[in-house]
């Protein structure tokens, strides 16, 4: 699958909370949470634009 790299900036607290997740095994990387973590955020903020209370809740 084609990826997309990028740069981004967060604070030492996020970057260290997101190693130790990677380190217990959720995680296979840092990359990964944080693609997790975005495809989360993304399907949530689309449901709530979309004003269908059953995908906001999905």
């Amino acid at each position: 699958m084609p990826v997309k790299k990028i740069n981004i900036s967060i604070s030492p607290e996020t970057y260290e909370a997101a190693l130790k997740l990677v380190e217990s095994g959720d995680y296979r990387n840092v990359s990964h949470f944080f693609e997790q973590a975005g495809k989360k955020l993304a399907r949530k903020k689309l449901a709530e634009k979309s004003e269908n209370p059953c995908e906001a809740s999905a």
